[in-house]
């Protein structure tokens, strides 16, 4: 009958204290390192792509847009337009370097969704916003032109989700931007819509459309890819 000497027993003993304490600090950097949220909605463009997420780190629905030429952040400008079903608003201008975050809880958005709810009821579906991303280098523009679905309920009940955007700017062409020269001074009026029948409704446009037709801009060349689509709304 064989037995263990105790050396090697202390030396078996090392081992398995050794490897349980590399397993415990596995395990501890894994607990450690924040999972990646999952979309729950996507869509590719021709030069972006749109993820929705639900999420905890933003109060309310927010827009942030990431542009980017080869990779690299680079300033930028959006134009954010709003429908309803025989209106159209300007939601706002906004610049950044890098990255543009809008919140979609302004007083503005909140009307357009009532809107959509109380005209459309039931029918609203998920209307969009007509958005213009642009890049300007000397003489030279950069447009990505896009349609952001979203859910009047989101605007409504201060639903938290994210929709982060990436627009490469490289993959549209540049239009090139020719100064107009002129020996003559030209007198240039500007109008601020401020009022509207005494209503503080800054839209500038109408349209004829209804509950049925008006719902989504046209979608872009490559389209959704729904993952779980219905979940947040």
């Amino acid at each position: 009958m064989s037995t263990v000497k105790p050396t090697n027993t202390r030396h078996l003993m090392l081992i398995i204290i050794l490897t349980l304490g590399i397993a415990s600090i596995a395990l501890t950097i894994l607990a450690q390192t924040p999972t990646r949220p999952k979309p729950f909605m996507t869509i590719n463009g021709q030069a972006y792509q749109i993820n929705y997420y639900s999420t905890t780190s933003t109060a309310t629905p927010t827009i942030i847009i990431n542009g980017y030429i080869d990779g690299t952040p680079v300033p930028f400008s959006v134009s954010l337009f709003a429908i309803t079903p025989t209106k159209i608003y300007t939601v706002g201008y906004y610049y950044g370097t890098g990255t543009v975050s809008i919140n979609l809880t302004n007083p503005l958005m909140t009307k357009v969704a009532e809107t959509w709810i109380s005209e459309c009821e039931s029918n609203a579906g998920m209307p969009s916003l007509m958005t213009f991303i642009t890049y300007e280098n000397n003489n030279e523009t950069w447009t990505v032109i896009m349609a952001i679905p979203y859910s009047p309920n989101w605007i409504i009940k201060k639903t938290p989700i994210r929709i982060s955007i990436s627009a490469e700017f490289d993959k549209v062409k540049p239009v090139y931007v020719t100064p107009i020269k002129s020996n003559n001074q030209t007198n240039i009026q500007t109008t601020q819509i401020n009022q509207a029948n005494g209503n503080n409704d800054p839209y500038g446009f109408t349209y004829v459309g209804n509950c049925s037709s008006s719902f989504y801009v046209a979608p872009p060349p490559i389209f959704a890819r729904f993952l779980l689509g219905t979940s947040a709304m």
